[in-house]
């Protein structure tokens, strides 16, 4: 994903009344002469420093129209203003009473004497249009004006086609107000919308679409709540403290922070245009998600230990962290990933720097790609799943590792991974590290393999690929003896000068070991596929789960698939093999599987290249049981599936038809 043009340009062809477009910016032929010169100036550089993005504005917002009247007002006012009394010059304090409105005509322009503004109880409804927006703005320009402070709660406040300018803090508004603002241009000062008493409720609610919002420094919607904004930019900041935040196909520029739910979808989320800004960081608290953004800053998800918080398709130029119950789904990060607390999950995404998760209640890490050191350790409870993922390494890094730890009574299971990183095991009750690929190629700047093993009751390393063509590791390296031997069986070595480093600390090495070149399909050291004439193959543990192709489990991150089964298996009809059914297959997005045993059994989708595309960690189905799976984000083809219960392990062909 790249800097999305489309969020500014919807934006800037309907502020001028040009047609919609979706392919990128658009050459400006215009009829609106301000939104004409904004599009000129906006297009023709993205990050323009603010001072001179801020003055261009403020000319722009100058234009001058020829005055038909002159109308000077102050007091109580209400009714319409329409553009024959246009310019109104409010020269002293003004205000709209309380269950009264004032209307303002498209093509009025209203100017204030310094130090002058207006105060609405009642209501206020600016409605321009298209060709014929409405101004407010200082009556002249070397003066500063108060704004618009709106009190009144009753109706909603309405701006829309409007360019408001000059007053240091905006619009200004009580903490119960309802405010609408389309189509328009708001400049501030200082702030672009301001809370009268710094804070909103959850009463307030804003909604800005199709709009402009900027000022120099903390601009709003600054501490409000309940906000809504759709295909606007918005420079530099949303600052949300309650209720609910939603921004979809906007430009952002500053920070995003603290709602009690937030709702991003489809924007670019950007560096302030005021670099002397802290709000350089994107933050969001409470439950909520970013899906589809492009993001300049760092993102920091700060909603609790049991407060979910979803991230999704994203591309992230920074890094992330929080402290919640995290979820990140296809999303490429190029900075840290920090995850602490709660349940975190990861999903389908990239990693170009380095990984801590340390969650309090387990960890489920699948089709990643780690580029950087890694350490999931989970100390107050739960269990660690990484299934399916790649563990590389940069040329800066000065110690890659790959750190995992757990208390005791906590459980990990490392499975299917491609590794070129150093391995550090810590404690746990059970550690699992089956069916990986290692691959070290020398430059690793650690003489071994796994160190510091240690502080575990049980560790299995089973149907394992370890190598390193250079002859220039040990595979491990222990400073003190082990307490409790490892199980370490079926597993493949190629080229390491010794297993145990100076032969300290060693432990009963299972005949079951192999040792020979494991002949992989391609000189990429990231894709350990196999030959056909691979030692690995059918050569793992038979008690392990067999491979999605019924045969015994081949050795290494991926099984060789036995062409013979897709002929022997492949049927179009419900298949009712042994203790599980499943129905239709073909099937157009959704499968029902019925268990016909005691046992609850595991469920394993894979695609034909054997990667597996379950999208959950571990899909149980309970005795006698019937469930339904949906498929719909699975591409057409040909699927296998495998069934396991206690150590038996069935497989099919499933066909999905879309």
């Amino acid at each position: 994903m790249s800097p999305n043009n489309l969020n500014r340009t919807n934006t800037l062809n309907a502020l001028a009344g040009g047609l919609y477009s979706r392919t990128g910016l658009r050459a400006c032929h215009l009829e609106n002469p301000l939104a004409r010169a904004f599009c000129a100036l906006w297009t023709g550089e993205r990050r323009l420093q603010s001072a001179t993005l801020m003055a261009a504005l403020l000319l722009l917002t100058a234009l001058a129209r020829v005055a038909l009247a002159e109308t000077e007002v102050s007091g109580e006012v209400s009714g319409e203003w329409t553009v024959e009394g246009s310019p109104y010059i409010v020269t002293d304090s003004t205000w709209v009473s309380g269950g009264q409105t004032l209307e303002i005509q498209p093509g009025v322009e209203v100017l204030f004497d310094e130090n002058v503004g207006m105060w609405v109880f009642g209501q206020i409804r600016a409605l321009g249009q298209e060709e014929d927006t409405i101004r407010f703005k200082a009556r002249y320009d070397s003066t500063l004006w108060p704004g618009i402070k709106l009190i009144g709660q009753e109706e909603p406040q309405e701006f829309k086609y409007c360019v408001y300018s000059g007053a240091p803090d905006g619009i200004i508004m009580d903490d119960r107000v309802l405010l609408y603002i389309g189509f328009s241009i708001i400049i501030g000062i200082d702030h672009a919308l301001s809370p009268l008493h710094g804070y909103g409720s959850d009463f307030m609610n804003i909604t800005i679409e199709n709009s402009i919002i900027m000022g120099r420094e903390s601009i709003g919607p600054a501490c409000f709540s309940n906000v809504k904004i759709y295909n606007s930019i918005i420079s530099d900041g949303v600052y949300s403290e309650g209720g609910r935040l939603v921004i979809e196909n906007s430009d952002i520029y500053g920070g995003i922070g603290m709602p009690d739910f937030t709702q991003i979808v489809d924007c670019n989320l950007l560096r302030a245009l005021n670099d002397s800004l802290f709000h350089s960081i994107a933050v969001t608290g409470g439950t909520g998600c970013l899906r589809q953004c492009y993001i300049e800053n760092e993102v920091r998800a700060s909603g609790g230990r049991y407060i979910p918080f979803t991230i999704a398709g994203c591309e992230i130029n920074a890094g992330v962290s929080g402290d919640g119950s995290i979820t990140i789904d296809s999303t490429t990060i190029r900075g840290h990933l920090r995850l602490f607390a709660g349940t975190d999950s990861v999903m389908h995404s990239v990693v170009y720097g380095d990984m801590g998760i340390l969650p309090d209640e387990g960890s489920f890490i699948k089709n990643c790609a780690i580029y950087g050191s890694a350490n999931v350790s989970c100390f107050r409870g739960g269990d660690i799943i990484i299934d399916s993922c790649e563990f590389g390494y940069r040329q800066e890094d000065d110690y890659p590792m790959v750190l995992l730890g757990a208390d005791g009574g906590d459980s990990i299971r490392f499975t299917r991974n491609i590794i070129h990183n150093v391995i550090h095991l810590r404690g746990g009750d059970n550690i699992q590290i089956l069916n990986n690929s290692f691959y070290f190629d020398g430059t690793n700047r650690f003489p071994y393999a796994f160190c510091n093993v240690r502080d575990y009751s049980s560790l299995n390393i089973i149907n394992n690929i370890f190598v390193c063509p250079t002859d220039t590791l040990d595979f491990i390296y222990n400073n003190h003896a082990l307490e409790v031997e490892p199980l370490m069986k079926n597993n493949l070595f190629w080229g390491f000068g010794n297993i145990f480093y100076q032969g300290r600390y060693s432990f009963p090495i299972d005949s079951s070991n192999i040792t020979a070149d494991p002949l992989f399909a391609s000189l990429d050291p990231f894709d350990p596929h196999l030959q056909e004439n691979s030692p690995c193959i059918d050569a793992g543990d038979p008690n392990q789960l067999y491979d999605p192709d019924s045969t015994i489990s081949d050795i290494g991150a991926h099984y060789y698939h036995h062409e013979r089964s897709l002929v022997q298996n492949s049927v179009l009809a419900p298949q009712s093999p042994g203790f599980i059914r499943l129905w239709p297959s073909p099937t157009n997005g959704f499968i029902f599987v019925h268990n016909n045993s005691e046992l609850s059994i595991r469920f394993h989708i894979f695609d034909v290249m054997g990667r597996d595309v379950t999208f959950f960690p571990e899909f149980l189905i309970s005795p006698f049981a019937n469930t339904t799976v949906n498929l719909s984000s699975l591409a057409t083809g040909v699927y296998i599936y495998t069934a396991s219960a206690d150590l038996k392990t069935t497989s099919g062909i499933l066909i999905l038809q879309k």
